[in-house]
């Protein structure tokens, strides 16, 4: 449990964690990063999201701790762009044609139908990673 003690000599404050093993002194962010590393797992996801986090808490003084979003933005969208060629050169070849040449039976029809789903929700995935970029953001 964080205990907050306003120092005497100046704003700041200095706290410390009640806690079986460990005591903090120090500012306020200080306890905060402490009580995130205390609960980590050591796995990389718990890495990654106590860096993050110390980004905001530290003031969003170094890199944007979201910015691995943009860049999935971007791999996401080059990969829709692939498909997309990939989609127009079936269409130039054609559908009908395609499903002729495969026969009685074949899928041809459904998985372009399924793909075009498919791109429409990587659009929806695509959208919402710039929202989540421009909400989560150091300002």
């Amino acid at each position: 449990i964080p205990i907050i003690t306003p120092s005497s000599s100046s704003a700041a404050a200095t706290t410390s964690i009640a806690g079986p093993t460990d005591v903090v002194v120090g500012k306020p962010e200080d306890t905060v990063l402490a009580v995130l590393n205390s609960y980590s797992k050591g796995s990389s996801m718990d890495e990654f999201a106590v860096e993050r986090l110390s980004e905001y808490i530290k003031g969003c003084r170094g890199d944007d701790p979201v910015r691995e979003i943009l860049t999935l933005q971007a791999v996401l969208e080059e990969s829709m762009g692939f498909v997309n060629e990939r989609v127009d050169i079936a269409y130039e070849i054609g559908i009908a044609n395609m499903q002729e040449q495969c026969g009685e039976g074949n899928l041809v029809q459904p998985f372009f139908e399924s793909l075009s789903t498919l791109q429409d929700q990587f659009v929806l995935v695509s959208q919402a990673l710039g929202d989540a970029h421009e909400a989560l953001a150091c300002p």
